[in-house]
């Protein structure tokens, strides 16, 4: 074979291995429980408060998708402000050599990479520009991840408002696909069902909680509980889950660092009292504890106390500041 032939050969191999594109869509279904999402719409949390929402929004970054044999692709620079009254549907752009689709993966809020930069230097129509109502919180805490404000309890008469910040609660989200891919388009639809936002939050009487605490709580229950594939399956990650229980009072609380406070546990004289991030990793433990036992620790931040008696056990959470 001559020169001119092992070229030829060469380009016809090169119009063999040529990527294909796939350009991806990426869909949010809105919900309250299995209904469309609405405004002002009466539902409930998992603790039976009836509730609605006012005002939800929250931003998604990290956008990945993994595929064929545990490829990871990035969605590079792609930024979602979702606002649940709005239809969410966002391009994704091109991936090259998708086949098959085995998980879509972000995260709700900021990359730490971007949360504490200067929000003017987006264009406006950037979902990071300056927004009203704002998104911004300032310049050492960045965005707010997520704001979700409402009204609970009887008559829907007590506001609450959560507006989640914080790098520390940027948590990762996997959720489990499997999607054979065809053509050069093609659409990843999960479902947002915000009442699981509130799961174990008790909002009946009404709650302001702006910040890194009760925001750290929420933004859990974004990762591990409010979104879903079509199929009905979770966040892949492997994190125990939270419940609260009405039955334990913690106080005072919040508390600060290094000081006193208690645990009361339904009508048991003797308990005992472990402590967890929200990770779900245990951190703390105290033993043959009452209401009237002093407990302390060190470091600030939210924590879920898992409190033991026999046969009787509850959950709740403390702020420690």
């Amino acid at each position: 074979m001559n020169l001119k032939n092992i070229f030829i050969s060469f380009l016809a191999l090169g119009a063999f291995t040529v990527s294909a594109k796939t350009y991806v869509q990426f869909k949010i279904d809105h919900k309250l429980k299995d209904a469309e999402f609405g405004f002002n719409k009466a539902t409930s949390n998992d603790l039976n408060n009836s509730l609605n929402v006012t005002r939800l929004q929250y931003y998604v970054s990290g956008i990945s998708i993994t595929h064929d044999g545990g490829v990871k692709s990035l969605a590079s620079g792609v930024y979602i402000l979702a606002d649940a009254g709005v239809a969410t549907q966002v391009d994704l752009g091109d991936f090259e050599n998708i086949t098959k689709i085995e998980s879509i993966n972000f995260s709700v809020g900021v990359d730490p990479f971007v949360n504490n930069e200067d929000p003017s230097q987006w264009p406006s129509d950037h979902p990071l520009s300056p927004k009203s109502p704002s998104m911004h919180w300032g310049w050492a805490s960045g965005y707010r991840f997520v704001a979700m404000e409402g009204f609970a309890g009887t008559g829907l008469s007590n506001k609450y408002e959560i507006h989640a910040i914080g790098n520390e609660n940027y948590f990762n989200i996997s959720l489990p696909l499997d999607m054979s891919v065809t053509g050069d388009t093609t659409q990843i639809e999960i479902v947002a069902d915000y009442t699981m936002a509130l799961s174990g939050i008790d909002v009946s009487s009404g709650m302001i909680e702006h910040g890194t605490d009760m925001g750290a709580y929420l933004l859990r229950n974004f990762q591990l509980k409010v979104f879903k594939t079509l199929d009905g399956s979770g966040n892949s990650v492997s994190l125990k889950s939270i419940n609260l229980s009405s039955t334990v009072t913690a106080f005072p609380n919040p508390v600060n660092a290094n000081q006193s406070f208690f645990v009361q546990f339904e009508n048991a004289m003797n308990f005992t009292v472990e402590m967890y991030d929200l990770c779900g990793q245990k951190i703390c433990e105290w033993k043959a504890v009452n209401a009237k036992t002093p407990l302390q620790f060190q470091n600030s931040g939210l924590y879920i106390l898992r409190i033991n008696a026999g046969d009787i056990n509850g959950t709740t959470r403390i702020s420690i500041r």
